[in-house]
């Protein structure tokens, strides 16, 4: 039997492909990733939930601030239960007066130290006389405060302006008892309230800290904080007073405007002292999607253009003469009986 087959000229075909087939593929490989690409970003993102992450900077904050509080009270809290046990509650006894004198040596930011009786009469004062003259509190509502919590070790009062002075003072108070365990006599340590400035650094810029009852000891910033003002009628205070943590946050406002979302309000619970700090974080917008609109309207608009133009010149090519041989598998065969 005879018969005819056509054999592709192995001579004519170029070892590789021409320059222009390897730029038309690069171009159609370009845009065809770019219209990937552009698909991908297509794919909904989900936005991320920035409430837990911003609760925690809340809370790790007043907590920060309120171990510094913590531990000055502290140290003031001991200093005056030694002056209890040398017979500071009552006057002129030698070795109270000597141990004063050390500890206004050793306490940063300890203005006055004073003893009184439950009724508020004064037992006796005493203050260093390079810091200046005796200076007397007009009232005497923290140590009304701290017989509302006899439970209470030492408590922290709200600050005050003695008379004849534009300093602040705020007063760190002791129960003495007697012999029955009753209480019988408040010794007082009046200190400097710049000194608890500084300690409510880690607070963050929009901190306060407050007394258990609701007085503003100190907040940031410094210059707003309006000293001494009373907090216990406002929403945002009853809101912090009846969490049941001792530390945590929660989503809300600020002492006023308690119904305010927007923030996270980090809390800190002195139990040394009956006191709470507060520190308030704003909650940062989600980030924008990938890519914005216009832009990905242009790189898809960019990838068909290229697609459009590679099979164009391709097109092009495929009809113009000579053929090319790696696109025309007619040119170049001979007949072989």
């Amino acid at each position: 039997m005879r018969g005819s087959i056509d054999v592709k000229d192995e001579t004519e075909i170029p070892a590789r492909p021409s320059k222009f087939i390897l730029a038309a593929a690069a171009i159609l490989l370009a845009g065809a990733v770019g219209v990937g690409a552009l698909a991908f970003r297509a794919i909904p993102q989900e936005v991320p939930d920035l409430r837990a992450p911003t609760a925690a900077l809340a809370a790790a904050r007043a907590s920060a601030a309120a171990l510094a509080i913590s531990q000055k009270v502290a140290s003031v809290r001991l200093m005056l239960e030694a002056l209890a046990e040398k017979g500071g509650a009552r006057p002129g006894r030698r070795n109270a007066t000597r141990f004063a004198i050390r500890a206004f040596k050793k306490i940063d930011g300890l203005e006055q130290l004073a003893a009184y009786s439950l009724n508020g009469k004064t037992r006796w004062a005493m203050r260093p006389a390079s810091s200046g003259s005796m200076m007397f509190p007009n009232s005497k509502s923290f140590l009304v405060a701290h017989l509302d919590t006899p439970e209470i070790g030492a408590r922290v009062g709200a600050p005050f302006q003695p008379r004849g002075s534009k300093v602040w003072w705020t007063p760190i108070t002791y129960l003495i008892p007697n012999s029955k365990g009753e209480p019988y006599a408040i010794l007082t340590a009046f200190m400097n309230q710049k000194t608890f400035v500084p300690l409510m650094h880690d607070a963050g810029e929009s901190a306060a800290f407050l007394t258990g009852d609701g007085r503003l000891i100190t907040g940031a910033p410094v210059e707003a904080a309006p000293l001494g003002a009373s907090f216990a009628e406002a929403p945002g205070f009853a809101v912090v007073r009846g969490q049941t943590e001792t530390n945590g946050a929660y989503e809300g406002g600020g002492l006023e405007d308690a119904a305010a979302l927007g923030q996270m309000i980090g809390y800190a619970k002195l139990a040394c002292c009956d006191a709470i700090v507060t520190s308030a974080v704003t909650i940062p917008a989600p980030p924008p999607p990938k890519g914005e609109p216009a832009v990905q309207w242009l790189t898809l608009f960019a990838a068909g253009l290229m697609i459009l133009l590679a099979l164009g010149l391709i097109s092009r090519r495929m009809l113009s003469r000579p053929k090319d041989p790696w696109l025309d598998f007619r040119a170049g065969t001979q007949s072989v009986s």
